[in-house]
């Protein structure tokens, strides 16, 4: 018995030292005591550790990462539901939590899209004025005045602000309507 426990102790120290390899090094090991249970229990690696397999196929990976880039880079603003449904459309049956995980892991996101809101309309047939106070420096209170107008979002409503201000004064007049 004596023998066996530093044959055991021996072969931890080993494990322990050649980590990357310690599955390898544990299941020779295991398969050759022939009992799961103990070899896992002495070696110090778990069963399911031991009766681990991986079901990743990077190959396969690697073609939808491409597909996925050739998407991403025709149509910027397409996020993973639309690369999932254009995959689909081309042939290629996948899962849209694979596309998002395939998409995080390689950096790839899609552009936010920016609407432009005209606020004014400038193409009308009305009378446009000149700016006559464009290089005039007001010299008393009262010459210059400045107006405004702002739409103000609340919870219930939309707000409209009119500001008048006076070039010369720091004080603004506004009104709620």
């Amino acid at each position: 018995m004596g023998k066996l426990t530093m044959e055991n102790n021996t072969l931890k120290e080993i494990i322990k030292l050649v980590e990357p390899q310690k599955k390898g090094a544990a299941n020779i090991y295991i398969e050759r005591l022939g009992d799961v249970k103990e070899g896992c229990k002495m070696t110090g690696v778990s069963r399911s550790k031991y009766y681990y397999k991986p079901k990743k196929d990077s190959h396969s990976d690697s073609i939808l990462l491409d597909k996925i880039k050739d998407i991403a880079t025709e149509y910027p603003y397409y996020g993973y539901r639309r690369i999932t449904a254009s995959l689909r459309r081309h042939g290629h049956p996948v899962n849209h939590k694979k596309v998002t995980r395939i998409m995080r892991g390689n950096g790839i996101c899609c552009s936010i899209r920016r609407c432009f809101r005209a606020t004014t309309n400038s193409n009308h047939d009305l009378a446009r004025y000149p700016n006559l106070a464009k290089n005039l420096v007001p010299a008393r209170l009262n010459q210059v005045w400045h107006a405004d107008i702002t739409y103000i979002r609340l919870a219930t409503s939309l707000v409209r602000l009119a500001t008048l201000f006076s070039a010369g004064r720091v004080k603004a007049m506004a009104r709620l309507a």
